[in-house]
C-alpha cells in the first residue's frame, strides 16, 4: 500500500530543498558579479557540487531499498571507489587544478591573460570545477580545462598593475632631419591626453640599415584596453607631422644610402 503520509513529506522536502538551492544561489550569485574573485567563485562550485551530492543522498535514504543497496555498496567500496577514481581521473585532475589556480591567485575573473603556447589572448569569464573560460576578442569562448591552464605558461596583464606599453617603430631616410623626427614623436606623444609617464620619452636608434634609420619609441597607458587605440593615434599622428616637414618614412628594402644626396 502506499504511504500518501510519506510521499507527501518527501515531496516537501525536496520543495524546500530545490527553493533554498535556488534562492541562495540568486543571493550568492549576485554577490559574487559584484566580487568577482576567482577563489570565491570556485569555493562557491565546490559547495553547490556538495550540496547537491548530499540532498540527492538524502532523498534516496528515505527509501528502504536505497539502504540496503548502501549496505552493499559499502560492502564493496574499495573496489567501487578504484574503479570510480580511474574512470574520473580527468576531472578529479581538473578538479585540484581548478582548486590551486584559485586558491593560488593566478588571475580573478574579468583579466586579460595569454596563453604563449595556445596563442590564445581573452579575459577570463568563469571559472568551474572541471574548466576555466576564456572570451576571446571576437567574442568567442574558449574552454580550458584546468589542468591544462594549470601546466601553461600565463601571461596577466592585469596582476599587480594595468598600466602597459606598446613600441611603435619609424625607419625614415638617413637625409631626413632625425633630430627633427625625434622632436615631433616627443611631441605628439606628449599632447596625446591618453599617454602616461610623458616626463620620461625617450626616443632610440633602434636599427641603421639597408631600410634606413629606425627610431623607436615606447607609448605607455594606464590601461591595455586603450593602449592599442591610443598607439594607433599617435602613429596616424606622427605620420601626418613628417609629412607636413618633409621627413619620409622609408619602404624600401635594399635601399642605399647613396640614392638621394
Amino acid at each position: 500500500m502506499i504511504n500518501i503520509v510519506f510521499y507527501k513529506q518527501l515531496i516537501i522536502e525536496i520543495i524546500i530543498g530545490l527553493l533554498f538551492y535556488i534562492i541562495v544561489n540568486y543571493i550568492v550569485n549576485y554577490f559574487l558579479n559584484k566580487n568577482k574573485k576567482i577563489t570565491l567563485v570556485f569555493l562557491y562550485n565546490i559547495i553547490k557540487l556538495l550540496y547537491v551530492v548530499g540532498f540527492v543522498f538524502y532523498i534516496l535514504k528515505q527509501f528502504p531499498v536505497f539502504n540496503d543497496f548502501s549496505k552493499t555498496f559499502l560492502a564493496t567500496s574499495t573496489i567501487i571507489v578504484a574503479a570510480i577514481g580511474f574512470a574520473l581521473q580527468s576531472s578529479l585532475k581538473n578538479i585540484i587544478a581548478g582548486t590551486l589556480l584559485s586558491y593560488s591567485k593566478t588571475f580573478q575573473i574579468g583579466d586579460r591573460i595569454r596563453i604563449l603556447s595556445k596563442n590564445i589572448t581573452g579575459y577570463i569569464e568563469d571559472i568551474t570545477l572541471r574548466h576555466t573560460v576564456v572570451r576571446t576578442f571576437t567574442n568567442e569562448r574558449v574552454i580550458i580545462p584546468n589542468s591544462v591552464l594549470a601546466d601553461e605558461i600565463v601571461v596577466n596583464n592585469y596582476l599587480e598593475e594595468m598600466e602597459t606599453s606598446y613600441p611603435l617603430v619609424f625607419t625614415i631616410y638617413p637625409y631626413d632631419d632625425i633630430d627633427k623626427a625625434i622632436e615631433i614623436i616627443k611631441d605628439v606623444i606628449k599632447e596625446n591626453e591618453k599617454t602616461i609617464k610623458k616626463d620620461n620619452i625617450e626616443v632610440l636608434c633602434s636599427d641603421i640599415s639597408l631600410e634606413g634609420v629606425s627610431l623607436k619609441v615606447f607609448v605607455w597607458t594606464e590601461h591595455i584596453e586603450e593602449n592599442f587605440k591610443v598607439a594607433s593615434d599617435v602613429r596616424l599622428s606622427i605620420l601626418k607631422e613628417f609629412k607636413e616637414n618633409n621627413i619620409q618614412i622609408s619602404f624600401n628594402k635594399g635601399y642605399s644610402f647613396k640614392e638621394r644626396n
